[in-house]
């Protein structure tokens, strides 16, 4: 039987080896105990402990086991792999003065890792020796460490995989060839010799901390360099020298990529960021009306003048509302400020104080009426569903001036009562008869004409928007994979008309995700506010996936990711907040489908301004503007294309004919 090819290894290479790993091994493990598995391990362990010594420290102790794997062929001097792990010699913690490897840092050292079934057992049995050692000392003794060092890794399949939690440090990478040891050899001269006469044959593929120099053919004047070394699937750790131009290449991707999302969240999301950072310092261009209704006979009222007074000294604080006054002529009924604030949006609240409030106060003290309300003194009428967060923010301002200007002006009214009518037993039984009127003499009604109680719809205004977009995302990606079937058999208009009727196909039915869940407020039926809520969706997903459609085709798959997201800061920056709350850089919102589809939700299910005609306008210009772009970026590119094919057609006609 014919020996197999060796790759025989020079003390010299071992020991140069060992040194260039022995840096990494200090650096990333730093052990204090190493144990070799003999025979192999020996020679390596005693190199590596004089490349790991610390001067002045003593030296790393090294314990030995002894395992067996292999056996002797007949009529050969080379041994095959066997079957099973044979423990030949173990350690005897009793000669340890630790007692154990508890605590340590245990480097457990071979000469080569094969098929691992040696190491795989050595690493096994060694976590259950200090295991069961565990077992007999407190809980809170320090963890063991388990680190890995071979001579040479065989990129071949492995028995057993190397616990995530014990490093590996392997001396070089090499084939699945025989390794001759230079500890193996009887005639040491002769197979130094040899080894050097195969390194200039090139036999095997030398690892490069064997052989650094570039591989020549045997004559040495200019030969070819050696093919590059096949590296086999799932074999090799993250740094191994094999995977250098893998791993540059991966680190360069991950780098542009972050580099690019850098720039996504420095150039995107900081728009968003400046949509809802301005809020509170613009409440000054939320217009707020004070209407004072507590005139008799021509004069004001104490709490009308009080809450006169209260509006306008707060327009010297920091934050503050827009505060008017209006003539009660030009809002004479609740139904004039529902219009107001709902059909007409030309203010946000109203703080109104009721008629005649000051004497139907004093009337009901003077003659003890106890049905007397002190609600219906001070009422602040808002329209909550216009936008919820922006009536979390006022609401509480005049909410605070009514509760107090109504306090300030219920005391010194009731001051005033109390010394006209100090001597009067009447009078004071009759206040005593309607107590309402001695306390909290003014209260405060609030009033919310169209109230966002419907929980569904904190899904559909902007979140669901967001929704809609990655949908159409989704399924832009989707043609795009799916296109090159029929692209390139496809004249112009057939090409185009595709991409135009593939986005309606697929949009017409997921229409329909929301519908079901709405309560339609604003429709005279059910069916009226479904269909209209349909075609609202409809053409906002028909806008928002043509617009994917015409970017996917000028950026391509590579950077839409980054598009997507420009996409959808742009339309969330100004749906969320209104725009009375925001700087001027959001004027553009009009032009934005997501407003436009919020608005449109909005009126459906909470019945406030309608403005669908406008709503459903911008939406379907979207779409037309997108139809008209998708298909001039589609003939460009398609003429680009030709192009290029008859470039390279001639160029390879001019070929043929040299």
């Amino acid at each position: 039987m014919s020996e197999p090819v060796k790759l025989r290894i020079t003390y010299n290479d071992i020991h140069s080896m060992i040194g260039e790993t022995a840096a990494k091994i200090k650096d990333d493990f730093d052990p204090n105990i190493m144990v070799a598995i003999g025979g192999g391990g020996f020679f390596p362990a005693r190199v590596l402990r004089t490349f790991l010594k610390i001067q002045g420290s003593k030296n790393i102790p090294i314990q030995a086991i002894g395992l067996s794997l292999y056996e002797e062929l007949p009529n050969t001097t080379v041994e095959q792999v066997g079957t099973e792990v044979i423990r030949t010699q173990w350690l005897d913690f009793s000669t340890l003065g630790e007692k154990s490897l508890v605590g340590k840092r245990v480097l457990i050292v071979d000469e080569v890792d094969d098929t691992r079934k040696t190491l795989g057992y050595a690493v096994k049995e060694l976590q259950k020796d200090v295991e069961e050692q565990y077992k007999l000392l407190p809980a809170d003794s320090p963890p063991t460490e388990f680190a890995i060092f071979v001579v040479h890794n065989k990129l071949k399949e492995k028995a057993s995989e190397i616990p995530t939690n014990v490093k590996y440090f392997p001396g070089a990478e090499i084939d699945d060839l025989w390794v001759d040891y230079p500890w193996e050899q009887q005639d040491i001269v002769e197979h130094t010799r040899l080894a050097e006469e195969d390194k200039k044959k090139h036999v095997g593929d030398v690892n490069r901390d064997i052989d650094k120099s570039q591989s020549h053919s045997e004559d040495g004047t200019g030969g070819t360099q050696a093919e590059p070394q096949q590296i086999q699937p799932y074999s090799q750790g993250f740094w191994s020298p094999l995977l250098k131009q893998q791993r540059a290449m991966y680190f360069k991707i991950l780098a542009a990529s972050v580099s690019l999302t850098t720039i996504a969240i420095w150039g995107f999301l900081t728009v968003y960021w400046a949509s809802i950072a301005h809020e509170t310092g613009r409440l000054v261009q939320i217009n707020a009306v004070f209407v004072n209704r507590d005139i008799a006979n021509g004069v004001n009222g104490t709490l009308g003048n009080t809450v006169r007074e209260t509006v306008f000294q707060s327009l010297n604080q920091t934050h503050h509302l827009g505060w008017t006054e209006e003539p009660s002529s030009k809002v004479p009924t609740r139904a004039s400020i529902e219009q107001a604030l709902v059909e007409d949006e030309w203010a946000w609240v109203f703080l109104v104080v009721g008629e005649n409030a000051t004497q139907n106060l004093t009337i009901a003290r003077e003659n003890g009426i106890s049905t007397y309300n002190p609600r219906d003194a001070i009422t602040i009428y808002y329209n909550q569903a216009r936008n919820e967060l922006a009536s979390g923010k006022i609401l509480p301002i005049a909410q605070q001036i009514a509760q107090q200007s109504s306090q300030q002006a219920s005391v010194q009214t009731l001051e005033q009562y109390l010394t006209q009518q100090s001597g009067n037993a009447t009078a004071m039984a009759n206040l005593a008869t309607a107590p309402q009127t001695a306390g909290n003499a003014f209260g405060i009604t609030t009033v919310d004409f169209r109230p966002f109680d419907q929980a569904v719809a904190s899904a559909v205004v902007l979140v669901g928007l967001i929704y809609l977009t990655l949908l159409a995302f989704i399924q832009t990606m989707a043609n795009f994979g799916a296109r090159p079937i029929m692209e390139k058999y496809l004249k112009l208009s057939s090409y185009i008309g595709m991409r135009r009727v593939l986005v309606p196909f697929w949009i017409i039915p997921n229409s329909l995700i929301t519908e079901f869940l709405f309560p339609f407020v604003s429709m005279s039926n059910t069916a009226k506010g479904f269909f209209c809520t349909y075609a609202l969706f409809l053409v906002g997903m028909s806008a928002l996936g043509l617009a994917t459609e015409v970017i996917i085709t000028v950026v391509g798959p590579k950077f839409m990711p980054y598009a997507l997201v420009a996409l959808i800061i742009a339309n969330v920056s100004v749906a969320a907040v209104p725009p009375d709350l925001q700087v001027w850089f959001f004027k553009y919102y009009p032009a934005m489908v997501y407003y436009h589809l919020n608005r449109g939700v909005r009126c459906i299910i909470f019945n406030i301004k309608n403005e669908l005609g406008l709503n459903f306008g911008v939406c379907l210009a979207w779409v037309v503007f997108s139809v008209c772009t998708l298909s001039g970026f589609t003939a460009l590119f398609r003429h680009l294309d030709i192009k290029k094919a008859k470039k390279e057609a001639e160029e390879q006609q001019g070929e043929h004919k040299a």
